[in-house]
């Protein structure tokens, strides 16, 4: 009883822990793509809508676990943006746009959908669209980041 005790304390700490983490909401992403450049990393963008609750699914899964255990920070910046969102946000160019025209300008209709994206603002791989096998997916967004981050590596900085 006690290992079964320990066993389950050890498969919440992870969900606790991740729990306090908190996927940073896009605000800038020139300066995203500055130190995105400078540190030879993919943008990871997540677009996700209030109200869709495989985001959610995908959020809490992946994507904030993801991001709480500094495992992929040498890989991809983060970043979330609400298509139904009016939230300012600076967009590559430097100019004030929103989260909802930011995500029109990349022809972002369905959610959720991962972009991964070079400092000018360019697809680096195919985006990850939908959440149809989450036993599967940490294996295809594991493959999307690796690729990501090979193609943005293969060119000079």
């Amino acid at each position: 009883m006690k290992k079964l005790m320990v066993l389950i304390g050890l498969l919440l700490v992870p969900s606790a822990w991740a729990s306090d983490a908190v996927l940073p909401m896009a605000e800038n992403f020139r300066v995203d793509a500055r130190q995105a450049h400078h540190q030879r990393v993919a943008l990871l963008v997540f677009f996700s809508a209030k109200s869709c609750q495989y985001c959610e699914t995908m959020r809490e899964l992946f994507l904030t676990p993801m991001f709480a255990s500094d495992d992929y920070s040498d890989k991809v910046i983060m970043r979330e943006v609400q298509v139904d969102s009016g939230r300012e946000l600076r967009d590559f160019e430097g100019k004030k746009s929103s989260h909802r025209d930011f995500a029109l300008r990349y022809r972002v209709g369905l959610t959720p959908q991962i972009w991964f994206l070079d400092p000018s603002g360019k697809e680096l791989v195919p985006a990850l669209v939908g959440l149809s096998t989450p036993e599967l997916f940490a294996g295809y967004l594991d493959a999307a980041i690796d690729a990501a981050v090979a193609n943005m590596r293969a060119t000079p900085p």
